[in-house]
């Protein structure tokens, strides 16, 4: 599909062991990372994501203006006030095209009988403490 657009892809395959030196290096043109928040607040792992000093933000697309709005979201004093917050800083985040979600689900899980709270949820998100067996 990408050759209908004009684009030619080349995949370079690198051993694990290259894993620390293509980052440092940053040998690429495109990476496929990702970030997944897996506790009940979900911008937990957001400074790491979009803060313009971040190892894991290899786009290099944080800027001043979003370190800010990341230091005022994490001085809110809920949860939820800073998640709604998020979303707002998000876009601004991803209006410079650096990061791009592209894999947000749905996925299929196998588990074992009598496991709560793990399998096919469509979008659904649980918190890994509510995850155990049932009684």
């Amino acid at each position: 599909m990408l050759r209908d657009i004009g684009v030619e892809l080349k995949i370079a395959a690198h051993p694990t062991s290259d894993f620390a030196r293509v980052l440092e290096e940053k040998d690429f043109d495109l990476m496929n990372s990702s970030i997944v928040p897996n506790d009940p607040n979900r911008t937990t792992y957001f400074r790491q994501q979009y803060y313009s000093d971040s190892t894991l933000n290899l786009s290099h697309t944080g800027t001043p203006e979003i370190d800010a709005m990341i230091d005022e979201l994490e001085k809110l004093p809920t949860a939820e006030e800073q998640n709604a917050r998020a979303v707002e800083v998000e876009r601004v985040a991803l209006s410079r095209f650096g990061v791009m979600p592209y894999a947000n689900g749905p996925k299929t899980v196998a588990v074992k009988p009598g496991l709560a709270n793990v399998g096919a949820m469509i979008f659904g998100s649980v918190p890994k403490e509510d995850i155990g067996w049932v009684k």
